[in-house]
Parts: structure tokens; C-alpha cells; sequence
């Protein structure tokens, strides 16, 4: 099953989503020394439903990126969208369980769709090529009561200009933009009580290199309310320059994340106000994209350390 779940998690990665799924209790990771500093708050994608039985995923198994569903141990695969002329990934289970949103390109446009867990009934929320406000949307992702969701919208066809945060009801109405700036603010997530999101951003407009030796802006982690407005920066620190994908803890308490930090790519943990950041990896692989056991006592994460990526679990 790891290569399974690391495999699930590329794809994921790969379509666009940013987020995996707490995995098979694979491997732990010793935690290493706490430090202190500032950090962020959120929630994450959910590949998983609810109730934890089922795991949506994106697969090219057909000749083309599908969105699919499998029971939580691998078993029972089964294909939700069919289509030649689009690419659909990164499947959002809805509070409930009852209804899955997903991003499909088409024609150099990338549109929400939203569909019922059992892919039928599968109704366009967006209109990006249509809107003047953003031309590409994607990171959907629910609000805890399932009325919302929030996402990405680009202002330029090719995904070139800036990325802002916007919010629609959940039947596609009502689109709100919540940022807007010159730069690029991704990844909405909100915290378990709805009543924030937070996100990454690049505002910092400074240059480093990544753990390729490309260079890349400084990343850090920043929260708003769900409206909008008292928007303020949660991470600031010259040790963590690429504070990405913040995942709130089930009680709201805590906050994971992964950094580019001393030539690698690591995981923190830290305070929902941003104090006291405890590395939790510490070593020369990539170590991404953490997501909280639903009790909180875990934390599953990828990691290229076998020489190619699988997903492993810590104690949070």
C-alpha cells in the first residue's frame, strides 16, 4: 500500500491540488529539536470523505487524467468522469460526503465542476473563460458548513498573471474576490470553524534558490478573515523562505507546514497564531505536504527518502 498512497500523492500534486491524504502507518519520523519563530493557520483538501471510507484520486490510467474513487484499503476502484477533450483533477469531497468539486481543463481554460459522489449530475460552478475578473480556477476547496468554496482564479489565459483568492457559493453564484494584489496568493484553506482562510503568498518580493538551484520568490504563509478583510502575515523568517500548503489541526490549535530550510524541504509545525515553529523533519530528502490524522495525533506527509516519493506518518 505505500507505493499506493505515494503514488496518489504525485497525482494529486500533479493535477494541481497541492494536497494529499493521511496514508497506511508506513514509517514514523523522529521530531526534531523545537524551535521558535511565526508561522500560520488552515485546512486542507479532502481526498478522503468524511467518514474516512473512501479516497478520491486522479489517474492518466485511461489516456487522460479521470477523477476516480477507491475504498480507503485500495479496493474497489471506480472511475467517476469519462471524457477524451478534458484533463480533471483534484477531487474535493464536500462536508457532507454527499458531492465531490474538481478542476477541468479544456481549451486552455481551467473551470470547478462540481458532481454527486457517485460522479453523476455534473454541473460547471465557474466560468472562468467567460469572467473578467479571472480566466483560470482551480484549489477548490469546501467550507466546513458546505456553502462555500474558495479558490484560485488567474487573470491571464496561460496561468502568467497574478493568482488571486476568491469565494462563490457553492452552487457557483456569488463569486466574491477576496485578494487583490501584484502578486501570487494560492492555496485558500479555511480553518475548522469557517470563519478564516489562509493561504501562501508571494508578497515578500525576495529571490532564493530552491532546492533545484532555481531561483524562486520567498513564500510565506498569511491568514484573512472569510471575507476578506484584516488580512495579516503569519510567517516571516529568513530560516523558512518557502512557508507553502498550511494545514490546521482538527482542534483549530496548531499548524502544519512544509519550508525550504538549510537545502532541503521540511516539515513545522506551529501555533494557529504563528509562535512557537517546531521543526518536525529533519534530514536531506524532500519532506511535503502534511496532512493531521483526524484526531490530531498524527501526521502523514510525502517524502522522497526511498528514492522515489511515498507517503509516510509522524506522531504530530
Amino acid at each position: 500500500m505505500r507505493t499506493a498512497f505515494g503514488t496518489l500523492a504525485l497525482i494529486l500534486v500533479f493535477a494541481g491540488c497541492g494536497s494529499t491524504t493521511a496514508g497506511p502507518e508506513t514509517a514514523a519520523d523522529t521530531p526534531a529539536e523545537s524551535t521558535t519563530t511565526t508561522a500560520a493557520p488552515t485546512t486542507t483538501a479532502a481526498p478522503t470523505n468524511p467518514d474516512g471510507d473512501f479516497i478520491a484520486f486522479t489517474s492518466d490510467r485511461d489516456g487522460d487524467f479521470e477523477i476516480f474513487v477507491m475504498n480507503a484499503d485500495g479496493t474497489q476502484v471506480r472511475q467517476l468522469t469519462d471524457n477524451d477533450d478534458h484533463e480533471d483533477g483534484c477531487p474535493v469531497w464536500s462536508p457532507d460526503g454527499d458531492s465531490i468539486a474538481f478542476t477541468s481543463y479544456s481549451d486552455g481554460f481551467t473551470e470547478i465542476f462540481v458532481m454527486n459522489s457517485d460522479g453523476t449530475q455534473v454541473r460547471q460552478v465557474t466560468d472562468a473563460g467567460y469572467d473578467m475578473e479571472f480566466v483560470l480556477a482551480r484549489f477548490p476547496v469546501w467550507s466546513p458548513d458546505g456553502d462555500s468554496i474558495a479558490f484560485v482564479g488567474f487573470r491571464e489565459p496561460d496561468g502568467s498573471g497574478f493568482a488571486e483568492i476568491f469565494v462563490m457559493n457553492a452552487d457557483g453564484t456569488e463569486v466574491r474576490q477576496l485578494t487583490d494584489n501584484d502578486y501570487d496568493d494560492e492555496y485558500p484553506v479555511w480553518s475548522p470553524d469557517g470563519d478564516s482562510i489562509a493561504f501562501h503568498s508571494d508578497r515578500r518580493s525576495e529571490w532564493v534558490e530552491d532546492v533545484d538551484g532555481d531561483e524562486t520568490g520567498v513564500v510565506d504563509i498569511f491568514v484573512m478573515n472569510a471575507d476578506g478583510t484584516q488580512e495579516h502575515q503569519l510567517t516571516d523568517n529568513d530560516d523558512y523562505v518557502m512557508a507553502r500548503f498550511p494545514v490546521w489541526s482538527p482542534d483549530g490549535d496548531s499548524i502544519a507546514f512544509h519550508s525550504y530550510s538549510d537545502g532541503d524541504v521540511e516539515i513545522f509545525v506551529m501555533n494557529a497564531d504563528g509562535t512557537q515553529i517546531r521543526q518536525l523533519t529533519d534530514n536531506d530528502n524532500v519532506d511535503e505536504l502534511p496532512v493531521w490524522s483526524p484526531d490530531g495525533d498524527s501526521i502523514a506527509f510525502s517524502s522522497d527518502r526511498d528514492g522515489d516519493y511515498e507517503i509516510f506518518v509522524m506522531n504530530a
